[in-house]
């Protein structure tokens, strides 16, 4: 099943988002060159444990994301290094 959300979407259901506990461990940041970076984590939220990568680039000495991906663990896992 595929997953994708539009700008517009995201900022309309932002209101009626609840705030959420969650606790990030295993953060890693691998320089691709010298102005792009890949982060990698593990987010816990309550029973659900996801690993998530960001992409972030130096554009006008500023850090952008430019991507993000999230994958829900079944089971035990391991963020990457």
């Amino acid at each position: 099943m595929d997953f994708y959300w539009e700008l517009q979407g995201v900022l309309e259901s932002l209101p009626a988002e609840m705030p959420r506990d969650f606790v990030i461990a295993d953060f890693h940041v691998t320089e691709l060159s010298q102005d792009v970076m890949l982060a990698t984590y593990k987010v816990t939220s309550g029973s659900t444990v996801s690993l998530r990568s960001s992409i972030w680039k130096q554009r006008d000495d500023q850090w952008q994301i430019i991507f993000h991906q999230g994958t829900k663990c079944e089971g035990p896992c391991d963020a990457p290094r």
